[in-house]
């Protein structure tokens, strides 16, 4: 993918390949430009989950039952890294430039930036959310009290 999609003006337009589909540059360019963005994120998440794993059977810490966990982060933070990289590029998230998204090595940078860090990212999002939304608890323009089934009896 990167060879037709990263240079600004690739010689040859034949098709790539992926899953079966034709995709042709610079027609698809946008469509693999996100794909690669989620690999990327992928490959971020792949990274810190080795990470702390290296970390736990360094310190003794290894726990099995955290293969789960360890298979399911990869696939979450390539799912996080293009759905929060859209946010971004859209302008509706401003926490990082929208011309890293015109390159496509900018854009798979910040894919793997993402990637790596979707723990945070998602935290982050939660915290914007409840500003933005409030919660099941305390709605949005609440004044912060909620009514108890025993304050109504």
């Amino acid at each position: 993918m990167a060879y037709h999609v990263g240079p600004p003006a690739p010689l040859d337009n034949r098709p790539i390949h992926l899953l079966g589909v034709d995709f042709v540059y610079p027609r698809d360019r946008n469509f693999l430009l996100w794909m690669s963005v989620g690999l990327s994120g992928t490959v971020g998440g792949s990274c810190f989950a080795l990470k702390w794993l290296y970390h736990s059977v360094a310190k003794g810490l290894w726990n099995q039952d955290r293969l789960l966990w360890r298979l399911i982060v990869p696939v979450l933070s390539g799912t996080v890294a293009v759905f929060a990289s859209m946010l971004v590029a859209s302008g509706l998230l401003s926490l990082i430039d929208t011309k890293f998204f015109s390159s496509f090595y900018g854009a798979v940078g910040t894919g793997w930036l993402i990637g790596y860090f979707s723990d945070n990212v998602l935290a982050s999002l939660q915290k914007l959310a409840h500003k933005w939304f409030g919660t099941v608890d305390e709605p949005k323009g609440s004044s912060g009290t909620t009514v108890t089934s025993r304050e109504t009896a």
